[in-house]
């Protein structure tokens, strides 16, 4: 495979700061669930030939509580960054939230100070709005890919070793000699049923969990202008097939021995033509599981 890259997934964890917080199911819900778009993307990476490795900023967080570090949530970036930097490769993707960008900045400025030769890359709802504004406030992040990356990303690794102009790679903002520039936009993954089984194998997030989550679809018809999904998605409303669906269930069940899913849509029901299908192909094909949405 080709250089390895690590994706660091967005904390989402990281209000609570007491010890005895680590320990209550709210916690240890938030910090085990899987990070589903960072795991589609290493998987998409694996596919494409490179190395992917993924460093869950969550889990790290717990860790960090049960050790008694000093210094509280403040001290975590620079504590975590040394971690993240061992991973001992040149590529750290970081994937960002709206409620945590200012700390996964601090992460990455941490990186940046253990590992000084590597590219940062930030990627993710927040960073996609901010791109422009991210770059010149902070030197030390390198790039930004706006939007869905799962078409772009591998796009970017290519580019990133010189094996294509980085202006051919859509939704990419970077710094050139004439100032920032941004590509077009990229287009929303219309053939979701095409994107591999998110990449469970590089974390543990499936052992003795009592159910799987997985990525039912994505985008949402409306344009609600607190919410980032109509931005991100473009207001593409998808949703993927029973039968891919099914594949995934099976494979999981297979490997893991899980049968409750956990099906990730932000307006699944928004369209009863798809809701009913899916439905009956979950009862026609006899397998019994059990999922929500």
């Amino acid at each position: 495979m080709a250089e390895a890259v690590c994706i660091v997934s967005a904390p989402v964890s990281t209000d609570y700061e007491d010890l005895r917080d680590a320990t209550g199911i709210p916690f240890k819900t938030l910090s085990r669930n899987p990070k589903l778009g960072v795991l589609t993307l290493a998987a998409v990476l694996e596919r494409s030939g490179v190395e992917p490795s993924v460093f869950d900023l969550d889990r790290a967080y717990a860790t960090f509580l049960r050790l008694r570090c000093k210094g509280g949530l403040a001290a975590f970036p620079e504590w975590v960054g040394k971690r993240i930097a061992r991973r001992g490769v040149r590529l750290f993707g970081f994937s960002s939230v709206c409620s945590s960008y200012p700390l996964t900045l601090r992460v990455a400025e941490a990186v940046k100070r253990a590992a000084p030769g590597c590219t940062i890359l930030l990627g993710g709802p927040q960073a996609s709005v901010v791109d422009l504004e991210t770059l010149a406030a902070f030197p030390y992040v390198d790039f930004v890919l706006r939007g869905e990356a799962d078409l772009t990303l591998p796009l970017f690794v290519e580019a990133w070793n010189g094996k294509r102009s980085l202006s051919t790679v859509p939704g990419l903002t970077f710094r050139s000699p004439f100032g920032p520039q941004r590509n077009p936009d990229p287009s929303a993954v219309n053939e979701l049923d095409d994107l591999p089984l998110p990449a469970f194998h590089l974390t543990r997030d499936l052992e003795d969990a009592p159910f799987a989550s997985l990525e039912l679809g994505r985008g949402c018809p409306y344009a609600c202008t607190f919410c980032s999904t109509n931005d991100f998605f473009r207001r593409k409303f998808r949703v993927k097939s029973p039968r891919r669906m099914l594949a995934d269930m099976r494979a999981i069940a297979s490997r893991y021995g899980i049968r409750r899913f956990d099906l990730v849509h932000d307006m699944f029901t928004v369209d009863r033509r798809r809701v009913v299908p899916f439905c009956e192909a979950m009862i026609e094909s006899g397998e019994g599981f059990r999922w929500g949405c």
